[in-house]
């Protein structure tokens, strides 16, 4: 089943434990099983905080590394909690599949990974960063614990959604079923 949207939202909760910040290394919306290649230039991306050179671009530019060092190939967020991270695509994108890498740093400081999520697609471009505020024209797709990285250095893809299939009430322009 498949999903056309403008925007992503994603209301992050908490994270694995950390006091500091949110951390997610990438964030990937896949099409039977290849993965949409965007850069910068694909979309735009905002969040309710983030750390210096730890921008929400970050998050979905699938051109960074999944491994080693997160200096400016992860978002950050300046919070620990309550977080809205959102991306905008310039052109309604077709999906089935949403695939993380959560936050770590060369495998280490995965408890900053994000943990509790609820992932909302909208035919509407978002652009309220408050965290859990309500999404217009907009279908909740998951809303569950996000694993924490593992504890070494590699690609650690988990697939958020579909975890369950579409939400019961979905929206029927947004694709269910094609």
């Amino acid at each position: 089943m498949s999903v056309t949207a403008k925007s992503v939202v994603f209301d992050i909760a908490d994270n694995h434990g950390d006091a500091s910040h949110i951390g997610i290394r990438s964030i990937e919306f896949k099409l039977s099983g290849s993965t949409l290649a965007l850069t910068t230039s694909d979309f735009s991306a905002s969040s309710t905080s983030s750390e210096m050179g730890h921008d929400p671009d970050n998050a979905f530019d699938t051109t960074f590394s999944k491994t080693g060092g997160s200096a400016s190939a992860a978002f950050k967020s300046s919070s620990d909690t309550d977080e809205r991270l959102i991306v905008v695509f310039n052109e309604d994108q077709t999906f089935d599949e949403i695939v993380i890498n959560n936050g770590h740093d060369s495998g280490s400081d995965t408890d900053t990974g994000a943990n509790n999520v609820k992932i909302t697609e909208s035919s509407d471009e978002i652009m309220d960063t408050t965290y859990d505020a309500a999404v217009s024209n907009s279908t909740v797709l998951s809303n569950s614990a996000w694993p924490e990285h593992v504890g070494s250095d590699a690609a650690d893809d988990n697939t958020v959604w579909p975890s369950a299939g579409p939400p019961a009430g979905s929206r029927s322009s947004s694709g269910y079923g094609v």
